[in-house]
């Protein structure tokens, strides 16, 4: 009798099958990834990188020996196939997805001794779960060399035992721990002690003497002196700084750690599948007295758990959601075994006559999850991916091969964020830009970004540990007219968070009888004079003019001091006409809003639009018997005072324990020559004008618009000849 399915028949195996599967998942992935532009900054810092395994320029601040190599160096070999740049970071990325889809698949199908298995923990962990595709919308390529690397070596231990403990198995563990390390040091470390758990768990399930099985541990002995020596000659002397981030705990702490794993419904059933499917494998083989793949399974996450809970019980201020994929991935691999059972257990009762038992029921359980999942995973994949866009990559690339080949070598160009790491990766230049703190782990990044704000967004600026008062339109280093308004940004949760704006020009000095008899706007603008000190800086301002027949003076001063968490800001009238007082307005910054003020009296205590996990909070007090402060209708508050003078004293009350930074005075324009800034580019933005003018007020010309961004060259002679060939 024929059957219209004989054709399906020539599939014989389910290692046919399976690869047949596989190859269609990998594939699909590599699609995905290979049509979703990236823009990540962190691909651009990848790309800088690799340039020294080619031979090319890299940023002369950049520690690269921080930076483990494996990753950069095999992407530097892939761009000598692919020598664009941005063609060979995208495909490069788009390989290593492959890669991890691929090890997923090992790691369950060896681990679970299933093939199916390991297609579902492919499916779960890559499509139904979303953290581990986030990895390559953000740039992450280096923790996914190491996730990769370290789930290939928890699959040939359970081999290896099943087989006698044959050395290529305890061979290839090994190796690709020791890659793991090389990939991504804090995942390698874990994926190390997580592959030894394993291994020492399958030996304990194999025959043979102690000796015989501490034998079939050596290479992974080697692996631990490998990974211990590149440690100790490469991290330790600037891993401390690693956990003491001052905005980690605020920004990307234990919550994150959680919402990540539990925020996301399809990723919470994969972890919780996977936890109680462990519990239960485990219970199981104990009451069995035997070592077999849960108890293998729960070593591999015990090791992640001895690096998360160490880091929890000392406070270590680090980046938590970088636990979420190594926790994820032997979770997806337990849910995935657990559903291979469960599945092979309801097709005992059913058989289909095409493919082979019992693989036909698992495909089936297979596609209905992908066909289900993967448009989700795809959506979210490129939503977030969005996020992280450049505004345009060919117009960014033009500006690469400009700047390239009109700054010189060793200068810096100052440029937004993300550019400015493509900047790095394309040309090789140094770039200023202003990362926030929560992402960098190096104190001189922390000083390169004030830098870099105080030049794109003030005309020069006094930082401590809790304050950044930014002068919009002034510059306090130079003898010039006094600021009209100034932005006071606050240390909260480790990062400088604009958080009031304060509007000189609108000052008013009031009349006898409560009318204003002046604004400072309608003063004539008078000097600026800067007094520093190792303690203290104060920044004093004066306006002057005429009301009444009497001379006004209006003087208004900013006093910073070191690690001092209160700000002073004292405004004082002196002239011949009775006056009634002081009135001086303050307001939320920009892309904030005062949520909550308590006001009592002559104290009050603002609360501001939520950022991290606490909402920033200011104290203000006004000093003396004179000052009071109300809340006004537009959610601004008004400081007043009935006699001539305000003495305003701020209080930050949700500053990190941690500092980026002490008591500093930051000049545009010796910035300028202490980082070599040569070039500046600028996108056309809102705030493009006001940035323009302060980039040309020290010295920087508008040299070509390319597409949305503007570049900007040093009015040096080198710059004149560069603009006369663009011409």
């Amino acid at each position: 009798m024929t059957t219209p399915w004989r054709p399906l028949r020539r599939v014989e195996t389910d290692a046919q099958v399976a690869l047949l599967v596989l190859a269609g998942l990998v594939a699909g992935l590599f699609l995905v990834q290979l049509t979703t532009p990236v823009g990540s900054g962190d691909y651009g810092q990848w790309l800088m990188t690799s340039r020294r395994f080619l031979g090319e320029e890299v940023p002369g601040y950049r520690p690269l020996n921080a930076v483990p190599p494996l990753v950069p160096m095999l992407l530097g070999a892939f761009q000598r196939l692919m020598p664009d740049r941005l063609i060979a970071v995208q495909a490069f990325s788009g390989l290593m997805l492959a890669a991890l889809a691929v090890s997923l698949y090992l790691a369950g199908a060896m681990l679970q001794r299933s093939r199916p298995a390991g297609l579902l923990a492919l499916v779960l962990g890559l499509l139904v779960a979303v953290p581990l595709l986030d990895l390559f919308a953000f740039g992450g390529l280096l923790q996914a060399g190491a996730l990769i690397c370290g789930t290939l070596g928890v699959a040939p231990p359970p081999p290896a035992a099943a087989t006698g403990g044959r050395p290529l198995w305890w061979g290839i563990t090994a190796l690709c721990l020791v890659l793991a390390v090389l990939a991504h040091l804090a995942t390698g470390l874990m994926a190390l002690v997580s592959g030894t758990a394993v291994a020492v768990v399958s030996t304990a399930s194999a025959s043979g003497t102690l000796q015989e099985r501490l034998r079939r541990l050596a290479p992974l002995g080697v692996a631990w002196v490998i990974a211990l020596v590149f440690w100790l000659t490469t991290f330790l002397p600037g891993s401390g700084i690693y956990a003491a981030n001052p905005a980690s705990l605020n920004y990307r702490g234990p919550d994150r750690l959680l919402d990540d794993l539990l925020g996301h419904t399809p990723t919470a059933l994969v972890v919780i599948t996977g936890g109680i499917t462990i519990m239960v494998g485990v219970v199981v083989e104990a009451s069995r007295r035997s070592f077999g793949r849960w108890s293998m399974t729960a070593a591999w996450i015990a090791g992640v758990g001895v690096f998360l809970a160490g880091s929890l019980a000392g406070s270590a201020a680090t980046d938590y959601p970088r636990f979420v994929t190594p926790v994820l991935v032997p979770l997806a691999v337990a849910a995935a075994g657990g559903m291979a059972i469960v599945v092979a257990w309801l097709a005992s009762f059913v058989r289909l006559p095409v493919l082979p038992a019992p693989l036909g029921w698992s495909l089936v359980a297979i596609t209905a999850v992908a066909v289900v999942a993967a448009p989700f995973a795809a959506n979210h994949y490129r939503e977030e991916a969005a996020g992280y866009r450049l505004i345009d990559p060919g117009s960014l690339v033009a500006v690469a091969e400009y700047v390239d080949g009109t700054v010189p070598q060793g200068a810096t160009v100052l440029a937004p964020v993300r550019e400015g790491k493509w900047l790095e990766g394309l040309t090789g230049r140094a770039s200023l830009f202003n990362n926030p703190v929560r992402y960098s782990f190096r104190a001189d990044e922390w000083q390169r970004a004030l830098a870099a704000s105080t030049l794109l967004q003030s005309r020069g600026a006094v930082v401590n540990a809790f304050f950044f008062v930014k002068f919009t339109d002034a510059d306090p280093c130079a003898s010039g007219t006094p600021p009209t308004a100034f932005t006071l940004a606050m240390n909260h949760g480790g990062e400088y968070l604009d958080a009031l704006r304060v509007a000189t020009e609108n000052t008013r000095v009031l009349g006898a009888t409560g009318e204003t008899l002046a604004t400072v706007s309608t003063l004539e603008p008078g000097t600026i004079t800067l007094e520093a000190n190792e303690g203290s800086i104060r920044v004093r301002s004066e306006w002057h003019g005429e009301r009444e027949r009497a001379a006004v003076s209006f003087r208004q001063a900013v006093l910073v001091t070191d690690n001092g968490a209160t700000l002073e800001i004292t405004s004082r009238v002196e002239t011949a006409a009775p006056i009634g007082g002081l009135q001086l307005d303050l307001r939320a910054a920009a892309g904030l809003a005062i949520t909550r003020i308590d006001v009592r009296g002559s104290e009050a205590e603002l609360s501001l639009t939520m950022a991290g996990r606490t909402e920033p909070r200011l104290r203000l007090v006004v000093a003396g018997d004179a000052g009071t402060l109300s809340a006004m209708p537009d959610g601004g508050l008004r400081v007043a005072s009935s006699s001539n003078e305000v003495r305003l004293l701020v209080t930050d009350l949700t500053a990190s324990a941690r500092s980026s930074t002490s008591l500093r005075l930051l000049c545009p324009r010796t910035l300028r020559d202490t980082y070599g800034i040569a070039a500046v580019v600028l996108t056309r933005d809102a705030s493009y004008d006001a940035r323009r003018a302060r980039v040309e007020a020290l010295g920087f010309v508008l040299a070509r618009s390319i597409g949305p961004y503007a570049v900007m060259l040093r009015d040096t002679a080198v710059a004149r000849q560069a603009l006369r060939g663009s011409r």
